[in-house]
Parts: C-alpha cells; structure tokens; sequence
C-alpha cells in the first residue's frame, strides 16, 4: 500500500501523541504542521485555593498532570512559575484549537486551576507573514484629511 508523505506525517504525528484512537487518518486534514512540528500555544494558569493546597502538599502533582495533557493529545515543551496575576507559564504543542480546548475544559473542570489559552505564532513565520502584504498605495495628504484621522 502506497501512502502520500502528508498520510505518512499525519500517522507519526498520531503514533507520538498516543492519540491514534481518537482521530481517524483523514479527518485530521487541518492539523497544521511547521517544521515537524505541531502548532504552539500559551497556557496562563491560576491556581484556585484548592490547587494551592494541592501544589503545597503535593509539588510533584505538576508534573503529573503535564502527562494527563498528553494523554489528551497535547504536550508540555516548557513550563514556568511566575509572579504576578499568573501562576505558571505554559508552552503547549497540539494539533489544533479542538485539542487545546479540551485540555483546558478538562483541567478547569476540576476546580484546582483557571486557565488562559493563546495560540502563539513563531516570530519567523509571523515576520514572513507580515513581509508577504502588499504595500498599500500613498494617498495625497489632502484625501487623508478629509478621509480619515490619525490613529494614536
């Protein structure tokens, strides 16, 4: 049997992931991949008195969970603890917006943690992306004038 080499990604991407059961071949059609890699987000997490509590009788309780993010089929690249409104910075790889929103329902439905989801866009593709617009044409002084104000 013959398989395209896009197939043959989609099949390493699901045997590494351990979400082959969850996802047929050709429904994943919209997973995007960059570089063999899959997309990135930024998870902001609170803890809620209960995870405190957690986290100050249990400190390994972190990275327990980090393997239950991949069992749900996405994956910890890196991970902070921080001051200020945030309690942990996470670095998350998943396959889509689907994956990044169960883990999130998943982690917030037990009441320990509030969390903030953001796709992130690596800044060389972000830089190309901007490079890539086309220049808008110059408008005479006179016709922005009467057209349009400043944007401060």
């Amino acid at each position: 049997m013959i398989i395209s080499k896009l197939e043959r990604e989609f099949q390493v991407f699901h045997f590494l992931a351990g979400a082959c059961e969850k996802y047929k071949l050709l429904e994943c059609t919209n997973i995007v991949f960059e570089r063999g890699r899959m997309p990135t987000y930024i998870l902001l997490s609170t803890l809620t008195a209960e995870g405190r509590e957690t986290i100050k009788e249990k400190p390994e309780r972190i990275k327990e969970v980090n393997k239950e993010i991949e069992t749900l089929g996405a994956k910890v690249v890196s991970q902070y603890a921080v001051l200020g409104p945030y309690d942990f910075v996470n670095v998350v790889e998943a396959p889509d917006n689907e994956t990044i929103a169960r883990v999130s329902i998943e982690l917030g439905a037990r009441g320990t943690v509030q969390i903030m989801s953001m796709p992130a866009i690596p800044i060389d593709k972000f830089v190309a992306m901007t490079e890539k617009r086309s220049p808008k044409k110059a408008i005479s002084g006179a016709k922005i004038a009467s057209h349009s104000r400043p944007h401060f």
